[in-house]
C-alpha cells in the first residue's frame, strides 16, 4: 500500500525536513506502507497518477504512480489560499487533516459560540501600530504568531521594560527601542500575523510546555 504525503505548492521535504521525512518512512515501515512525498507539480488528475519520491533502501527515488487511497497533506494552506489543484485533490483523495480556516477565524468561531469563550486568550488581528502598543500595555507579555501553520516557526515572544521592548524566538533575544519596535510590528503586519497573550506554562524545572486538543471522526462518522 502506498500513502501520499502532499504539500501544495511547497516541496515536502521543505516543510518536514529530512529527519521528518525519515520519521515518516520509519513509521511507515513498521505498518508495512510506502510514502511517496509530491507537491502540486506531480498530479495528474486526467490519468490518476502522482509523481514523487519514494525512499528504497535509503535511496530516494523519483517514481509515477497511481492515485494513493489516502493522503497525508503536511502543508494545509486555509481555504481561501488553497491552488486549484488542491481543492480538486481534497474532493478527489481521502485527506488526513481538513482546516476551518486561520487561528484568528478559529478564535472567532469559539468565541461566537459562546460555551467555550471564558477559556480564550485574549487575542487581535496586527494591523497597526498603536493597537499592538496598547496590547502590550494591557497584558505585559504576547506573542506574535502566524495566522497560518507553520510548525511553531515564526513565533516571537515580547514584553516591555521602561521604554526598551524585548523580542525573542527560540534562539535569539534582541532589545529593541521605539523606533526599532515599529519597524519590526510594520514588518508582522506585511507578513499577515496576529498577537495573543502569553500564557506562562511551566513544569517545576521551569521547562515550558502547552497542551494540543485534537478531535476525530470515528469509523461510523462520530467524533470523539
Amino acid at each position: 500500500m502506498i500513502v501520499g504525503v502532499f504539500a501544495s505548492q511547497i516541496n515536502p521535504f521543505i516543510v518536514l525536513g529530512q529527519e521528518g521525512a525519515a520519521e515518516y518512512v520509519a513509521a511507515a515501515e513498521l505498518r508495512g506502507v510506502k510514502v511517496v512525498f509530491f507537491d502540486d507539480t506531480g498530479v495528474d488528475f486526467e490519468k490518476e497518477m502522482i509523481r514523487g519520491l519514494i525512499c528504497k533502501q535509503g535511496v530516494w527515488e523519483l517514481g509515477e504512480f497511481k492515485f494513493p487511497p489516502i493522503v497525508i497533506n503536511a502543508s494545509m494552506a486555509p481555504r481561501r489560499k488553497r491552488s486549484e489543484t488542491e481543492e480538486k485533490l481534497l474532493k478527489k483523495i481521502r485527506t488526513t487533516t481538513r482546516l476551518i480556516e486561520d487561528k484568528y477565524r478559529v478564535y472567532e468561531r469559539i468565541k461566537e459560540a459562546g460555551k467555550y469563550s471564558k477559556y480564550m486568550s485574549p487575542s487581535i488581528l496586527l494591523q497597526d501600530r498603536e493597537g499592538v502598543y496598547s496590547f502590550i500595555k494591557k497584558h505585559k507579555k504576547v506573542v506574535f504568531k502566524p495566522k497560518g501553520g507553520r510548525k511553531g516557526r515564526g513565533i516571537y515572544f515580547v514584553y516591555q521594560q521602561g521604554n526598551q521592548f524585548f523580542c525573542h524566538d527560540y534562539k535569539n533575544r534582541r532589545p529593541f527601542n521605539r523606533e526599532e519596535m515599529d519597524k519590526f510590528i510594520e514588518e508582522m503586519i506585511e507578513k499577515d500575523y496576529l498577537v495573543q497573550t502569553l500564557v506562562d506554562c511551566g513544569t517545576r524545572d521551569n521547562v515550558p510546555f502547552d497542551f494540543r486538543i485534537h478531535v476525530q471522526r470515528n469509523g461510523q462518522g462520530q467524533w470523539y
